[in-house]
């Protein structure tokens, strides 16, 4: 079973994805979320579609990166 995480709960309540998409929804994304994910492996699908930007550190372009280059090295 593919496993999913969805950031969101700002724009879109976790209730109202859940309607949508069966996934482990959480509270927006900030600093280290992608990193602490990735340290106990990973979901197969990260969604992020709110983050925190203004009273804590945003997420990482870097955790993003290492995410995807991840993928990529099991697709090729």
């Amino acid at each position: 079973m593919t496993e999913i995480v969805v950031f969101t709960g700002t724009s879109l309540s976790w209730k109202e994805a859940g309607l949508l998409l069966d996934a482990d929804y959480r509270p927006p994304v900030k600093r280290n979320d992608i990193n602490i994910l990735l340290d106990k492996g990973g979901p197969d699908i990260i969604g992020i579609i709110d983050g925190i930007f203004f009273d804590r550190a945003a997420v990482g372009h870097r955790a993003l990166f290492l995410k995807m280059s991840r993928i990529l090295s099991l697709t090729t």
